[in-house]
């Protein structure tokens, strides 16, 4: 009975058609294996790559790979995200759409496990919890690991359903990989709005605020590939990235 009641509204899919979106700045060292690696596997038909300003060749390798880019001008990782959603809802093909990033962090083979659940939810999330699945030497360190699953515990506790028990189990607010149906993104897209680094848990609520099912899955993460730009660079950015985070979570009210 629970699964059929958090099943209700999902229609399966049957042969799944995947856009994949990775957001990019100034991502040469990387954009080019990225690509190949997410364009490479099955059921994937196309790879959209958002220039959030890059000024070297982050856009020049990511065609020569395969991709279509699409150019942000509104510096931000958040806003680098919604347009590459947006962008990917004029696919028409696409049922289904990834996000990810331009830097190797994540593995394109990890949609295998993303798409075992398509039929059980709206978004499926990924956690970098898990860590055996987390190279030693990749961003997420005992610091990103607990104040992810601090606040990931604010929001599963911000939208608690008695009935089942709560209505999803999250341990990473912060990890872009994630895959969500066409029609699950279309009820939402015009309601995101945050384009800065926090993007990851305003999606997560504004999922759970309009009655989307979410899961979370562990997944890979590695090193990344050149320097990084956002909260794992350094503890002296991660904080402030985290108050921001924490602030948003409990003042978020929106549908």
């Amino acid at each position: 009975m629970l699964k059929e009641s958090l099943q209700q509204g999902i229609q399966p899919i049957k042969t799944p058609r995947i856009c994949v979106v990775l957001t990019a700045y100034n991502d040469a060292e990387s954009i080019y294996d990225a690509t190949r690696d997410f364009i490479s596997q099955e059921n994937v038909i196309k790879v959209i790559v958002v220039d959030n300003n890059c000024v070297d060749n982050t856009c020049a390798l990511a065609m020569e790979a395969g991709a279509e880019v699409v150019r942000e001008t509104k510096q931000g990782y958040g806003y680098a995200c919604m347009r590459g959603l947006k962008e990917a809802l004029l696919c028409d093909e696409a049922n289904l759409i990834v996000l990810a990033e331009g830097d190797c962090t994540f593995t394109g083979s990890d949609i295998k496990k993303l798409l075992q659940y398509r039929d059980d939810a709206d978004m499926v999330l990924g956690n970098r919890t898990s860590f055996r699945l987390v190279d030693d030497d990749s961003q997420q360190d005992q610091f990103m690991v607990w104040g992810n699953l601090f606040l990931a515990k604010l929001i599963q506790f911000k939208y608690w359903d008695s009935k089942f028990w709560g209505k999803c189990r999250l341990t990473d607010v912060g990890c872009t990989l994630r895959m969500i149906r066409r029609e699950s993104l279309q009820k939402i897209i015009d309601k995101l709005y945050v384009g800065s680094h926090h993007f990851s848990p305003h999606m997560i609520m504004v999922a759970l605020a309009n009655k989307l099912v979410v899961v979370e899955i562990p997944v890979t993460f590695r090193k990344r590939v050149g320097k990084s730009k956002g909260a794992g660079g350094s503890k002296k950015k991660a904080i402030p990235v985290g108050l921001t985070m924490l602030w948003h979570v409990i003042t978020y009210h929106g549908k």
